[in-house]
C-alpha cells in the first residue's frame, strides 16, 4: 500500500500536481525513495523541487548523492558543481565533488575538492575517506596512511586494510539529512 501511495505522489508531482510551496514533503518524499533504493525517483523528485527552488542545498547536494549511487559521475559532477555556484563553501558539496573527481580519477581535482572540504568540516570522515584513497591512488602512500589515522582518532571503529592491496572506498556519499 506504501508503494502505491508513493507512486502516486509521484505521478502527482510529475503532473505538476503539488503546490511549489511544498518543498518539505517532497524532499521527505526523496529521502525515503532514496532510502529504498528508488534512486531514478528520488533523481526525478529533487530535480522537480530545484525547478521550484532552484538554489535547494539539500535537493542539489542530494541530487549529487544520487547521482554518484547511479554511477553517473559525470553527472554527480555537475550537480555538484552546480550547488557551488550557489554555495561554494559547503563542505558537503566539495565532498561529494571530490568523491565524483575520485570514481572519475580525476586524482589531482579530488584531492584539492577534498581538502577545501575539510578546511570546512575536519571531522567530515567521508572526505578524510575518500582522500586517503585519493593519496593512495596518486602513489603518495605516507599521506594516505596518515590520513588514515587521523581518521581513526575521529571514529575508532574506523579500520583500514592492514595487509591487503587497498581496494579503494567501498560506499559512496549518504544523503544530507535534514
Amino acid at each position: 500500500m506504501r508503494f502505491l501511495l508513493t507512486c502516486f505522489l509521484c505521478q502527482a508531482l510529475l503532473a505538476g500536481a503539488i503546490a511549489a510551496e511544498d518543498v518539505g514533503s517532497l524532499l521527505k518524499l526523496a529521502e525515503s525513495a532514496f532510502r529504498e533504493r528508488r534512486l531514478g525517483e528520488a533523481a526525478r523528485v529533487y530535480e522537480r523541487v530545484l525547478i521550484t527552488a532552484p538554489k535547494n542545498l539539500h535537493a542539489l547536494s542530494n541530487l549529487a548523492v544520487v547521482r554518484l549511487h547511479q554511477k553517473r559521475y559525470k553527472d554527480a559532477k555537475t550537480e555538484a558543481n552546480r550547488g557551488l555556484s550557489f554555495h561554494p563553501e559547503d563542505p558537503f558539496l566539495l565532498m561529494v565533488l571530490g568523491c565524483s573527481h575520485y570514481r572519475m580519477n580525476e586524482f589531482d581535482q579530488a584531492e584539492v575538492a577534498l581538502n577545501r572540504a575539510l578546511e570546512l568540516d575536519p571531522r567530515n570522515t567521508e572526505a578524510l575517506n575518500y582522500l586517503g584513497w585519493t593519496y593512495w591512488a596518486l602513489g603518495e602512500h605516507k599521506k594516505s596512511w596518515e590520513i588514515y589515522f587521523r581518521l581513526q582518532a575521529i571514529d575508532p571503529s574506523f579500520r583500514p586494510p592492514a595487509d591487503q592491496k587497498p581496494r579503494g572506498p567501498q560506499f559512496t556519499p549518504r544523503i544530507r539529512e535534514g
